[in-house]
């Protein structure tokens, strides 16, 4: 009866934390149905969760430095950090009415009406930076992921 249980437990576990990953289905489809108050309410929320994210990551390693005298930053904390940093537009050059543009503009390409949302702020913003060459190999990597190759 125990093991039941147990493999029970598990069972609902690995079906919840399946289901927790694929948290956000905003792909190009949903996006374009979405009103314009809508958009930007969703944009600036995931901007300001990537913000927090970020302040977290920092108080945590604050923290760690101020228990520990020979405290280390990890190497993935760093990786954190440039990825959450690759979703923050420009202050002065990007606002969120222009991100929204972009973001129509790269939803109205039938073949980015899948990508997820997340990389689709994270391409648009690399090519609004000027780095064309990450824009691109994360738009065929997306492009790959929305196929699921």
């Amino acid at each position: 009866m125990k093991i039941f249980r147990f493999v029970f437990a598990f069972i609902i576990l690995a079906s919840a934390t399946a289901q927790a990953q694929n948290v956000s289905g905003i792909d190009g489809n949903i996006w374009r149905k979405m009103k314009q108050d809508n958009k930007v309410y969703y944009l600036t929320g995931f901007l300001d969760g990537l913000k927090k994210s970020s302040q977290i990551i920092d108080l945590n390693v604050q923290s760690a430095k101020r228990q520990e005298f020979s405290f280390v930053e990890p190497f993935y904390v760093n990786q954190m950090r440039e990825k959450i940093s690759a979703y923050y537009p420009e202050q002065a050059a990007v606002s969120i009415s222009t991100v929204i543009e972009l973001l129509n503009a790269f939803y109205a390409d039938k073949y980015n009406s899948k990508i997820r949302f997340e990389a689709a702020v994270r391409i648009v913003l690399a090519r609004q930076k000027g780095e064309i060459g990450k824009a691109d190999f994360w738009l065929e990597e997306a492009r790959r992921a929305a196929l699921g190759k």
